[in-house]
């Protein structure tokens, strides 16, 4: 894929800012939000790991 040079900059400025530690900490605390509200009663541990692993799954945790 080839990436022109403004774009390569845009993403260099975004992932080498400082706020990319709080940003990566907001999409954790989101995720860990979303995988507590699913349904029954799994481990937060094992409904991480059939996210990853099934794509219905986490399609629905991101659809609800």
């Amino acid at each position: 894929m080839l990436m022109n040079h403004r774009t390569r900059s845009r993403v260099d400025f975004f992932t080498s800012s400082e706020h990319a530690p709080a940003n990566f900490t907001t999409l954790k605390h989101m995720a860990h939000n979303l995988i507590r509200t699913a349904p029954g009663k799994d481990s937060l541990r094992l409904r991480r790991k059939v996210a990853a692993w099934d794509d219905d799954f986490l399609a629905s945790l991101i659809a609800a």
